[in-house]
């Protein structure tokens, strides 16, 4: 008889346990829905280790032998246009900057997505301003925007996640060149503020797109490798990565089920799910999710591969640990604890 081929799991979960209260645990009651006992009865008894939080992608990194800072902007380059870049790149993202009393914040809601016929329009305004210095902008989308340098940058800068909601002066690039970039970074900004785009988002009442955040910095090794053979996820870092290493990568399926029906019979992989855009989002995310992934452990064979069987998953959350579970080892004597518990 063949011996059952295994699958080893990692699932990057950063946002499944943000902002989790009491409420979210028991918010299907109502109406007879299924709750989240399944990703509680997950992450009961799994086996906790320490993990470096919400910097998921330096934590792949790590996984490949590198050190940080990660070259966010050569990673998702390469996954936004499908190449590397010519030369030294760094991400320029449009962003919102309001002014307080006594400072002036990175707005806490994301830019709403500007149209395309905007984004353009707002690059087309500041290479034709700027276009005697040593780099041009270019877009790869409305939100993810790219100088391209014809020498590096000479910058430390911070990933704008870090700083939503709070005052700029602290988090702003460092670095030998920084009084250059900050120069041109006030140039840009009354460039856009003056621009017919923000003009049109002002009489909407919509967030403007007054400023780009510079970021991204880092040394792309010769070669690159990871410990997984595929890679599913639509984060663009992440993604870059994979392409990096040669690895097969595409978005993940929408569903636990979906992912298990596609995976070969062995192997390791790594899943990025996204979140449901859903009022109930931690109940849909059991049930898409944690109920599969849960049945799957306890059966070891999936539907109709038996030579198939989920061995172990990783679950990579933000709270500072990762939950380990391996297929049919299960802690008996554990009860099951609530979901918002496990934010500490």
């Amino acid at each position: 008889m063949l011996r059952p081929m295994s699958i080893q799991l990692t699932l990057v979960v950063p946002d499944m346990l943000n902002g989790v209260t009491p409420v979210h645990a028991q918010e299907a009651v109502a109406g007879g829905q299924a709750g989240v006992e399944a990703l509680e009865w997950l992450l009961t008894l799994a086996e906790r280790r320490p993990h470096p939080g919400s910097e998921y992608a330096g934590w792949i990194w790590q996984q490949a032998g590198q050190r940080e800072p990660v070259p966010v902007a050569e990673l998702s380059y390469r996954y936004d246009f499908g190449v590397s870049p010519p030369g030294p790149v760094l991400r320029a993202d449009p962003v919102c900057l309001e002014a307080d009393r006594d400072c002036v914040r990175l707005s806490a809601a994301p830019l709403p997505m500007l149209e395309p016929a905007e984004s353009r329009q707002l690059v087309d305004e500041i290479n034709e301003q700027f276009i005697d210095e040593p780099w041009s902008l270019v877009s790869a989308n409305t939100e993810r925007w790219y100088l391209l340098l014809e020498e590096d940058a000479g910058l430390r800068t911070c990933n704008p996640e870090r700083v939503r909601g709070r005052d700029i002066h602290d988090f702003m690039p460092t670095g030998e060149r920084h009084p250059y970039w900050r120069k041109i970074i006030n140039e840009i900004q009354m460039l856009m503020f003056n621009s017919p785009v923000n003009h049109r988002r002002r009489s909407q009442a919509a967030l403007m797109a007054n400023s780009l955040w510079l970021w991204g910095e880092g040394e792309m090794p010769p070669t690159l490798s990871l410990p997984w053979v595929a890679l599913y996820t639509s984060d663009p870092v992440v993604a870059g990565m994979g392409l990096r290493a040669g690895l097969p990568v595409a978005p993940c399926p929408s569903t636990a089920q979906e992912l298990l029906d596609i995976l070969p019979t062995e192997g390791c992989f790594l899943c990025q799910p996204a979140f449901p855009a859903a009022q109930q989002w931690l109940v849909a995310f059991n049930h898409d999710w944690g109920l599969p992934i849960y049945k799957a452990l306890q059966r070891r064979l999936l539907g109709s591969h038996p030579s198939q069987q989920l061995a172990t998953v990783e679950l990579l959350t933000a709270n500072g640990v990762s939950y380990h579970l391996t297929a049919g080892k299960r802690r008996w004597w554990r009860r099951r604890r609530r979901i918002d518990t496990f934010q500490q």
